[in-house]
């Protein structure tokens, strides 16, 4: 809950209006986003890979739509797609390490 009211609020500031330069704004997304999927998927018990998808995509929509509102921001298809691509790989890498457990 944590990181991604700070992805909304920090977000909303006039900070954020060019924090990370591209192309080391990629690799905030990625890093953010690998992140919040690795948090959703131990809170659901390490398991139900798809809703941590649905989850972790659906904050990343929200996300760019929020910044057609801001001021100095705009939604951008290349970090969404940045977003929804580091969302898959954590899950993959994810269910190779639970496999290895077993």
């Amino acid at each position: 809950i944590i990181l991604v009211s700070s992805l909304f609020i920090v977000g909303a500031q006039s900070i954020a209006v060019g924090l990370f330069p591209t192309p080391i704004d990629k690799f905030v997304h990625a890093g953010f986003f690998s992140v919040l999927t690795l948090l959703l998927w131990c809170s659901l018990g390490m398991r139900r890979e798809v809703l941590v998808l649905i989850i972790a995509s659906s904050i990343a929509v929200l996300d760019e739509w929020h910044q057609r509102y801001l001021p100095g921001r705009l939604p951008d298809i290349m970090d969404l797609g940045v977003d929804v691509l580091a969302i898959l790989l954590m899950l993959i890498f994810l269910e190779a390490f639970k496999k290895k457990l077993k």
